[in-house]
């Protein structure tokens, strides 16, 4: 990713009224610290489809569901942090969101390698 890109992510997440992750799973667990650095602020909130998430808090994160975050609207950055994104962005891209953003793991277990957007 070119540093020119790798700027304009930032600012898009910087701008962003809210930032939101999307998959609360030990991806995010292990490599929470890595992902603060990487968006330069902490997450507003926290989204999973397993209703069992919904309302508990995770890394003193609250978790909503979907729709939450789709009255969030794009004023919202939601980035995916799981591998498997693509039925994730999919199912964004369909609730209209429009800056949305992968988490790349590397190889290694714990390290995140990019983050970029889709779309």
């Amino acid at each position: 990713m070119s540093e020119k890109s790798t700027c304009k992510n930032r600012r898009i997440l910087n701008d962003s009224r809210h930032i939101c992750l999307f998959g609360v799973g030990v991806s995010v667990q292990d490599c929470y610290r890595q992902l603060v650095l990487a968006f330069g602020r902490e997450p507003d909130f926290l989204c999973d489809n397993d209703p069992g998430k919904w309302g508990n808090e995770f890394l003193g994160i609250k978790c909503i569901a979907p729709d939450e975050l789709r009255q969030l609207g794009e004023q919202t950055a939601v980035v995916i942090t799981i591998r498997k994104y693509e039925e994730i962005y999919r199912q964004l891209s369909n609730m209209g969101l429009k800056n949305i953003f992968v988490a790349c793991f590397d190889q290694g277990y714990d390290i995140v390698g990019a983050i970029k957007r889709l779309g």
